[in-house]
């Protein structure tokens, strides 16, 4: 008797949220990053840019795991990966004093 084919759609559909959250958190890190450097009248430098997409994509995807967690909706959890990914490296800051204040550690 053949094996029963595998599904794609749950794999799909995980990917496709990934992607979005990614491509979201990403976006706002790079508006954040274009304003600082229009602000400050900085030099437009790739390797900096890059790191502002990293920090903000991996900001995000935490975002968006603590807010699967809280049960947030799905437009309630878009907004916060976008405003993480905006923040950047202030989110991870700020993920770091919430640790501390749910576990009782002092980071």
């Amino acid at each position: 008797m053949p094996d029963k084919p595998f599904d794609w759609w749950p794999l799909f559909k995980q990917v496709a949220t990934y992607g979005w959250v990614m491509g979201l958190s990403m976006l706002g890190g790079a508006v954040s990053h274009l304003q600082r450097i229009n602000a400050l009248r900085l030099r437009f430098r790739w390797l900096a840019f890059a790191a502002e997409l990293l920090t903000s994509g991996f900001v995000g995807l935490l975002t968006y795991w603590l807010c699967q967690a809280a049960a947030m909706s799905a437009p309630m959890t878009a907004v916060m990966v976008g405003i993480a990914g905006h923040m950047g490296t202030r989110s991870l800051f700020r993920l770091e004093k919430l640790y501390g204040r749910l576990f009782g550690e002092n980071p």
